[in-house]
């Protein structure tokens, strides 16, 4: 019983110190990011039209740069609060701690052991680009917090012998809100996720083992629904706005800009990952040994990080 209770309240003391810790930052506009703008502006306007569903620019332009789930949170935070800069932001500081109890579940599940649960945790609840992204109502954190979910539940199919049905609406309708949240990086993560799990060396899944019908069917539904209504309301100016931003303005097809880029992304990942990297890094022969006695499921689980590190790095060069 006593390991029960310890587990349970493990599980949700690191969510309550992240947000004890961050609030200061993330209530107050001590640190103001430009985007916010775009998103608090547009959700007064939808609430001024009644309508939810097109975002708007500050002009009263559609503006469809981005899907709509930010627009949501920040919608239902001013239903709930009103108007004000608590509300602004409290869902996205409320993501950030949920990020911290998510990966706490992951690691426990991936370790077995809760110190190493814990640990993870911290580490989620101390690094920097989440503190920030907590204190901001832009879809960052939304998508991290989502896209966690979907890896979660991937893991999950990928481990277990006979997967629950929620690890399927876990990894298919976590993306599918992740893509309705930002867009084709979500997309790109579960694609390579799916991937992975069917042509991993250590430990593929069967085709018929990732299908689950009725949650792959939902996560189209929603994958699609905003899109679609968009293209029936505006037409198809809608999508050439939307790839604009998600490609056209971003992907650099220059060699140089992308090393330069890509460069920096390493650079960016090593310098957010300290000390623990250099932790890691410290005993390479006891790291080596650790890994090449790892089971074929635990090598999985490496392979599954290794190869999101790698899209991490990859979309770093290539947008700017």
């Amino acid at each position: 019983m006593k390991n029960g209770l310890s587990d349970k309240y493990s599980r949700i003391i690191i969510p309550i110190i992240f947000l004890i810790f961050s609030a200061p930052a993330a209530l107050e506009y001590f640190f103001y990011y430009p985007d916010e703008k775009y998103y608090v502006d547009s959700v007064l306007q939808m609430s001024d039209t009644g309508d939810y569903l097109t975002p708007l620019n500050a002009d009263g332009t559609p503006r469809f740069l981005k899907p709509v789930i930010t627009y949501w949170t920040l919608a239902g935070s001013y239903k709930i609060f009103g108007v004000s800069k608590f509300s602004s932001r409290v869902m996205f500081w409320l993501a950030g701690a949920l990020l911290t109890f998510l990966t706490y579940a992951l690691a426990k599940y991936v370790s077995g052991s809760k110190k190493t649960a814990l640990t993870a945790a911290l580490i989620t609840a101390s690094n920097p680009l989440v503190l920030m992204s907590a204190g901001r109502s832009i879809p960052d954190i939304l998508l991290v917090v989502f896209m966690t979910i979907s890896a979660l539940g991937f893991m999950k199919i990928m481990l277990d012998d006979k997967p629950k049905k929620r690890y399927y609406w876990m990894a298919y309708v976590g993306a599918a809100v992740a893509f309705e949240t930002k867009g084709l990086p979500a997309a790109a993560f579960a694609g390579i996720s799916i991937l992975f799990l069917l042509f991993n060396p250590w430990h593929r899944c069967a085709l018929k083992k990732l299908i689950n019908i009725p949650a792959i069917s939902l996560a189209l539904i929603i994958a699609v629904s905003w899109f679609a209504i968009m293209y029936i309301e505006h037409g198809p100016g809608f999508f050439s706005s939307f790839y604009e931003d998600q490609v056209g303005e971003r992907v650099s097809s220059k060699t140089m800009q992308i090393l330069i880029n890509g460069s920096a992304g390493v650079l960016n990942f090593i310098a957010f990952s300290i000390p623990w990297i250099i932790i890691v890094l410290s005993k390479p022969a006891e790291l080596k040994k650790y890994i090449n006695n790892a089971d074929h499921k635990l090598k999985a689980v490496f392979g599954f990080i290794a190869i999101w590190v790698i899209m991490i790095l990859l979309m770093s060069g290539a947008v700017f």
